[in-house]
């Protein structure tokens, strides 16, 4: 999607203009306050290599530490017109080393759950919108949505009820206008 989208390869997952929807929460650096909620959709206004550090604070049964990730710096202006700074991950970036360390370091000190969720809260976890399944869709509104209708009823053969819910989420989704693509008959764009 992303090569028919901007064509070729891009450097970043995501560019300057194109909408992405948060899939979990966002909070900012203390952990305080959700600055881009799950399912808020937002416009990439810039988007950069960086790297994150981030410090663990020491407690009594715990030294602290230091982590450093590379992300890509992700300015977003949300809904309301606010911008917003939001990391995510670059390939490459060991989450699993400091998941790891964290969980050790929580069964001596409880405290290092509370770190962790502030931390992991602070990583954001965008998806492009021009794209996405029925299921991670839902709760969603977009202004228009093209449904791939021949994906959705090939479930028909094995669960026509799953089907029809399938069907009814994807067509509750759009405010403005939908687009159906895949009809039996009709030759997938460029096929025909």
């Amino acid at each position: 999607m992303r090569r028919w989208v901007h064509g070729g390869e891009t450097p970043t997952p995501f560019v300057a203009g194109e909408r992405v929807i948060a899939r979990a929460p966002v909070m900012d650096v203390e952990g305080r306050r959700v600055v881009v909620a799950t399912n808020e959709e937002a416009e990439v206004i810039d988007i950069r290599p960086a790297i994150l550090r981030h410090a663990f604070p020491a407690t009594s049964k715990v030294a602290g530490w230091t982590t450093e990730l590379p992300v890509h710096d992700v300015v977003l202006r949300t809904l309301t017109g606010e911008e917003v700074p939001v990391p995510i991950l670059r390939p490459g970036a060991d989450m699993a080393a400091i998941e790891r360390r964290l969980r050790r370091e929580a069964v001596e000190e409880r405290a290092r759950w509370q770190h962790r969720f502030v931390f992991r809260r602070g990583i954001g976890r965008l998806q492009a919108v021009y794209a996405m399944t029925v299921h991670t869709a839902q709760g969603s509104t977009f202004g228009r949505v093209f449904v791939d209708i021949g994906d959705i009823t090939r479930r028909a053969a094995t669960n026509v009820l799953e089907t029809q819910q399938l069907l009814y989420v994807a067509a509750t989704r759009p405010s403005t206008a939908m687009i159906l693509t895949g009809l039996p008959g009709h030759p997938p764009p460029g096929k025909g």
